[in-house]
């Protein structure tokens, strides 16, 4: 059984697309575990246990580690977004003194 860690690691290696998108990257995670992904979400998320796929967030997370070890693995234009979206976020939620 491959780890959620080693199998993102492998899309985001052979798919360059999954660095520019969490959902792409959880689409294909998603694909791997056999899931159709013609599946209404209601669906899917009524069934998501019983379907045995990781957490949306266990991928994200997984990405960010794998990421900050091989930064050969980064979409520079997705990483520059994230950074500004979250300065915006800091500046706006920021702890007030």
């Amino acid at each position: 059984m491959i780890t959620n860690e080693a199998l993102v690691k492998q899309l985001l290696e052979e798919k360059p697309i999954t660095r520019k998108d969490d959902f792409i990257l959880y689409g294909f995670v998603l694909k791997h575990y056999g899931i159709d992904l013609n599946m209404t979400l209601g669906k899917f998320l009524q069934s998501h246990n019983k379907l045995g796929v990781p957490s949306f967030k266990s991928i994200e997370r997984a990405r960010r580690t794998i990421q900050a070890e091989n930064p050969e693995l980064v979409d520079f234009t997705t990483y520059s977004f994230r950074m500004e979206e979250e300065e915006k976020y800091k500046e706006h939620f920021g702890r007030k003194k």
